[in-house]
């Protein structure tokens, strides 16, 4: 049975502090069909980009972040359209830099696990509880 193709990807920026725990960076839409909700990083490849490629240019590009490690999440993402994946990494937020979101966004939040999963439809939650699982510090 061939792999699913991979429609595109998700980056899940995580910031770690001893107060709050771990926390989950998420966006605002500025357009399109989900405007106004809070997505993490996310976009589709370019003609010939790998799955990292592309999650590497869609951090720079929708916050500025370069230069990251990204890991592989070890859970892919279904589509909406039931017949392919999104590729998910993981990168941790270091604290000397900063967000500088681009015209996709009007502003961004950090959010607990317990706040990504109120604000989140209840098929993702999977996809949460597997980041706490696995990438998740105190808090």
């Amino acid at each position: 049975m061939p792999s699913p193709e991979v429609k595109g990807v998700i980056v899940y920026v995580l910031d770690h502090t001893p107060l709050d725990g771990t926390r989950i960076l998420f966006m605002k839409r500025a357009g399109g069909d989900f405007e106004g909700q809070f997505w993490p990083v996310a976009g589709t490849p370019k003609a010939g980009e790998t799955p990292i490629e592309t999650a590497e240019r869609e951090l720079a590009e929708e916050t500025g972040l370069t230069g990251l490690t990204l890991a592989p999440m070890g859970k892919d993402i279904h589509h909406a359209d039931g017949s392919s994946i999104l590729a998910a990494f993981v990168t941790e937020m270091p604290h000397d830099r900063k967000i500088t979101l681009n015209h996709e966004h009007t502003s961004y939040t950090w959010m607990t696990f317990g706040e990504a999963l109120a604000n989140a439809p209840p098929v993702a939650h999977q996809y949460f509880e597997h980041l706490r699982a696995n990438f998740f510090r105190g808090g």
